[in-house]
């Protein structure tokens, strides 16, 4: 191993702390690369004044157009491998890196390798899964993902899940997973039946809206235990009623491990008895109306 791939080794095993990215900045300038070490620096300068009032950020305006100058003229530059994405993709530079990288399913495959390989993996964000659904969960390099979206307006008519078993063995590499976007995919009661063998570990945001859930499908949603992570949780747009409603009054962690920040019930057929119980439950976290 090379001792810039040591850097940016310790630099993805250690991603929220300064001190790997400044070290790598430091062999950067012994390198003859200073405009690469100086947007490190200058991002790590902006991430640790970014939480100050807007008075007092006003007072770093040069730092903040030196951010964006380097960013305009060396954006490649910064970006290494990752400049032959998309030239869209890259939403967000952080600290020095690509951050935020967003693409469409028929673009993630065509470069899942390329971005697997980046050092530190950026959040990555894969729309319109359902038109290539088949051949995603087949992919090998789902770790890199934390964000899905299957909705395509492609199959408006709807889409065939694949077998039970690819969708399972896509569901233990999905590590990251930190956002699942299910809205308007058609799921029913035995899809979340099957969701019990997906682990998803880092889920905390999940959309269910407008599919086909039942008072069954809010039962098999809590079997799977990721209520214990979640902190948003949308299930308007379904045809839920009194049972479903009590269930999650009844179910969901408490104290310490509720981590619901917001849940999302509108439009379903919870009536006045589960409406009551929810707002007992989860009070102003929760959208009825």
């Amino acid at each position: 191993m090379s001792d810039e791939d040591a850097l940016l080794s310790a630099i993805a095993a250690a991603p929220d702390e300064d001190t790997p990215r400044l070290a790598y900045a430091d062999w950067l300038d012994e390198h003859d690369r200073p405009v690469r070490a100086e947007f490190i620096r200058t991002q790590i300068e902006i991430a640790r004044k970014e939480h100050l009032p807007r008075a007092v950020l006003n007072r770093y305006v040069d730092l903040f157009k030196r951010n964006q100058d380097l960013i305009e003229f060396h954006r490649d530059e910064f970006l290494g491998p990752l400049a032959a994405l998309p030239r869209d993709a890259v939403r967000e530079f952080r600290r020095g890196f690509a951050a935020q990288v967003a693409l469409t399913v028929g673009d993630f495959l065509a470069r899942a390798e390329l971005l697997a390989a980046a050092r530190p993996l950026p959040k990555v964000t894969v729309s319109r899964v359902a038109a290539r659904l088949d051949a995603f969960v087949r992919s090998p390099h789902l770790a890199c993902v934390t964000r899905l979206e299957l909705y395509s307006a492609a199959i408006a008519g709807g889409f065939v899940w694949p077998g039970d078993a690819a969708v399972i063995a896509a569901a233990q590499r999905l590590t990251r997973l930190e956002e699942l976007d299910l809205e308007g995919c058609g799921i029913n009661d035995d899809h979340l039946d099957l969701a019990a063998r997906y682990p998803f570990p880092a889920l905390t945001d999940l959309d269910l809206s407008n599919n086909q859930l039942t008072d069954y499908g809010v039962e098999n949603l809590l079997a799977t235990g990721w209520q214990r992570h979640l902190t948003r949780l949308v299930l308007g747009g379904n045809p839920i009623g009194d049972d479903g409603a009590l269930e999650l009054a009844e179910q969901w962690p408490a104290g310490d491990a509720d981590k619901l920040a917001y849940l999302n019930m509108r439009f379903t057929n919870v009536g006045p008895r589960g409406q009551q119980a929810l707002l007992a439950r989860f009070g102003g976290r929760i959208d009825l109306f």
